[in-house]
């Protein structure tokens, strides 16, 4: 019966300890949301200018610029 009691415990604190984490986590998460970006974001595309890689890449960056103003 001491056996099951100690296990039942052992249980009960790592359920809050998880608990407590995911709430951490969730409240971290929420205030690195708010502040993201900060700066401006670079996209990097590793061929010519001009070429449809390129073009499809500028019409991304376009629709991003306006989805995160």
């Amino acid at each position: 019966m001491i056996y099951f009691m100690r296990q039942a415990k052992r249980w009960i604190c790592l359920f809050i300890s998880f608990g407590t984490l995911l709430i951490a986590n969730t409240v971290h998460a929420q205030n690195k949301a708010n502040a993201w970006p900060d700066r401006p974001i670079r996209i990097i595309v590793p061929f010519s200018a001009g070429g449809p890689i390129d073009v499809v890449a500028r019409r991304v960056g376009q629709h991003l610029s306006d989805g995160l103003k």
